[in-house]
């Protein structure tokens, strides 16, 4: 269980730099922008879950 912990927390890292590169990019309004925001919101149910395993 530990090691899998581990893993998704590593995980978690690389997610947080992809998601500050992404902030980083400012595309004007077209639907890279929709992409952008449903992969914000794919992070933010992936952070969830990490902080229900570290609970």
């Amino acid at each position: 269980m530990a090691e899998g912990a581990e893993l998704v927390c590593s995980a978690r890292n690389q997610v947080d730099q992809a998601v500050a590169v992404v902030n980083a990019l400012t595309p004007e309004p077209t639907i890279a922008q929709a992409e952008f925001s449903e992969y914000r919101d794919q992070v933010k149910i992936f952070r969830d879950a990490v902080e229900e395993i570290r609970e």
